[in-house]
């Protein structure tokens, strides 16, 4: 596979999903991941890498997936509220 090829695949699923992240808008592809939400369920399709995009697109974007830049997607992997999350919530309180 050709890496245009895999890039064209990653662009066409974060586009499925919004293109944007769901928690704080960054829209810059590099910086953007597919999130399964309520986490990784084993049987349900491949963890990452080229075979997940292409089991996205092959079940036609299943619902279940978000897309989310690494910040936030890191911060919500390790049971954490995303920072942008939590200056909204601040806001909100003042």
């Amino acid at each position: 596979m050709s890496r245009l090829y895999i890039a064209r695949v990653q662009r066409e699923a974060i586009q499925a999903y919004g293109g944007a992240c769901a928690c704080c808008g960054v829209t810059e592809r590099r910086f953007l991941a597919i999130d399964h939400v309520g986490g990784y369920i084993e049987e349900d399709s491949p963890r990452s890498g080229y075979a997940f995009w292409l089991w996205l697109r092959r079940q036609n974007y299943p619902a279940g997936y978000r897309v989310l830049c690494h910040n936030c997607n890191h911060a919500i992997r390790f049971g954490e509220d995303c920072p942008h999350l939590l200056a909204r919530k601040e806001l909100q309180s003042a």
